[in-house]
This record gives C-alpha cells, structure tokens and sequence, in this order.
C-alpha cells in the first residue's frame, strides 16, 4: 500500500541539500526529541539536529506562503461547510440565530489571531488522521501537503474542536517523524492499511494514497452510523468510475465503487498548487442522505450482489435520489 524506493529517496535527498548520516557502531545520536516511530521496513537514517531545524524551517515556509493564498481560503470555506453539518447533525436543536452569528471561514483562517473566534455551541473534537504523506524533508510535493496538514490542524484548534492527530508512513525518516511529533502529531505504530473505524468526527487526510486504502477505511466504517462521522480529503472518488470499467471498479474496490453514488464529494481547488492536490476532493457522507442500515445497499459492498454479475451503471445511478 505504501511503496518507494529507499535508494531513490536517499540520494534525492542528499541532492536536496541533506547530509544523512548513519549510525555508527557505538556511537549516540543527538536527541532533539521522543524517539519516533517509523516503519520497520526502512533503513533509519540518524539526522542531526542542524538538519532537522532546516526542514523544519522550510515546512514553515510553505506553511505561511499557503496562510495567504487563495488556496487555502477556499480550502477552508469547504472544511467549514464540513464542520457545519457535523454540528447541524450532532446539535439539531441549534438555532437559525446560532448558525448566524457564526463569523465566515475566511475570518478564521490558521494564524488570523483575534479573529479566530471558537464555534458556538461548542461541538465535539474531531479527529485528524493522516496516511502516506510522503517524504517531506525533500519532496516539494509532500511538504506541501504536510504544510496543509498544519493548517487543518490550526483551523480545527482556532475553533476548539481539534482533538488528536495521527500520521502513518512507513517511508517517514527519523528526522521527519521527529518533526511530526514535534508538531503535536501522534505517529502510528503499526500499519493498519487504512482499516480504522472512528469514534468520533474524524477527517482523514490522504491526498494521493492508493485505492485500497480508501477502501479499508470505508470497509471498517461501512455503517451509516460510522460513515456520518466521516470525511475524507483525498483523491476524488468520481474519477475511478470515470476511469475504470464498472466491473473492476466493483470487484477490486467494491465499498469506494459504492461510496461514490452517496458521497458528497466537492472539488479542491488547485489552481495555485495543482501538483500536491491535483484530483483531490472533500468527501462527506450527509446523515439524512445515507440509506438505512437495513438497506440491500450496504449488503452490495459485502459482495451480495442480487446480480450473478455486478452491479450497473445505471443501477449506481439511482442511488443518486439519496442526495
């Protein structure tokens, strides 16, 4: 699910300006702060603290580049409509007057100061879990999307409904996990493919990630009662069946070829950064949109197809009405 090559990324990394420096036998590395937690497939790499504070400084450039940008304005008005119907569902006794005094996304906006006033009613926390973000300490690509990663986090904690965060890479070296943890960022310890069911509102951030991670996460989270709580920023689920023939789609993929027909699924703006967030989308699934549970839909992903076939077309179509 996570593939790269160690070599490659070495020497991309050496070419970005980076001394590596490996372990010698008997020798101690400076500590600059919790030991990470990385995958076991991958070489550890000791880096300095120089180096560290290096990517670290470049991570905050893009981060306040992207503080202006039109990017992440209209990137945040979308994560509010999110925010909004999570408390629409969680509070449905709030008050049109509530919902009116709410100041717009774009008066709180990651490091807006005094204008980042806290929802009111206040909501539950909500989650971050980020999957494969790539190496950032040399891709401007990854960076970017750490640098995002950031920005949601300080969006969510500006209106006191951030709760944890959590980041899984099996690539991620030990100098870029130490940055993560240092940023509040709770690593996973162990690859779960995707296959984790929420709790709580939960945003999951995973631009770029393969196919079969969206699908474990739908998998575990395949009721509506979970599926409610759930929002996923990553690649636009309407593409595949766009670009894959419907049977394979079913068979390969089979609750991402259904969660498409139900999913709200809202385009990222890429104008500014087309490369890190090309084909993304924020994709929720609406509580009074989604069938019941006793529903033959959710018995379709399972694989109990009332076709000896597949599912149609035309037959994912209907379940438009849902909207």
């Amino acid at each position: 699910l996570f593939n790269e090559s160690r070599e490659k990324r070495k020497q991309d990394m050496e070419d970005d300006g980076f001394q590596l420096v490996s372990r010698r036998k008997g020798a101690k590395a400076r500590k600059s702060c919790v030991k990470p937690v990385i995958g076991a497939d991958v070489d550890v790499e000791t880096w300095t603290d120089d180096e560290i504070s290096s990517c670290d400084a470049r991570l905050q450039l893009v981060r306040n580049d992207l503080r202006a940008s039109a990017f992440l304005k209209s990137f945040c008005e979308q994560l509010e409509e999110v925010i909004v119907s999570w408390k629409k569902a969680s509070a449905p006794c709030a008050s049109t007057e509530d919902k009116a005094t709410l100041p717009a996304a774009s008066a709180r906006l990651p490091g807006d100061g005094a204008l980042c006033a806290p929802l009111t009613p206040a909501a539950a926390a909500v989650d971050v879990v980020c999957y494969g973000i790539g190496p950032f300490g040399h891709s401007s690509q990854a960076r970017c999307q750490m640098a995002v990663l950031l920005l949601v986090m300080e969006f969510l904690q500006a209106q006191n409904l951030l709760g944890k965060c959590f980041l899984y890479d099996p690539i991620l070296q030990q100098g870029e996990a130490c940055i993560a943890q240092n940023h509040g960022i709770r690593l996973i310890e162990d690859n779960e493919e995707g296959r984790r069911s929420v709790s709580q509102c939960t945003v999951f951030f995973m631009p770029h990630c393969g196919r079969s991670l969206y699908e474990n996460l739908l998998a575990s989270n395949w009721q509506p009662s979970l599926l409610r709580r759930v929002c996923i920023i990553g690649n636009g689920f309407s593409s595949y069946l766009e670009r894959l023939p419907t049977h394979t789609f079913q068979a390969e993929t089979p609750h991402l070829a259904l969660a498409q027909a139900i999913a709200t699924e809202t385009r990222v703006k890429t104008e500014e950064h087309g490369d890190s967030f090309n084909d993304t989308a924020i994709h929720t699934f609406e509580a009074t949109g989604l069938p019941d549970s006793a529903c033959d839909f959710w018995r379709c992903a399972r694989g109990e197809f009332q076709d000896d076939d597949h599912v149609s077309s035309s037959e994912l179509s209907t379940w438009r009405w849902l909207k």
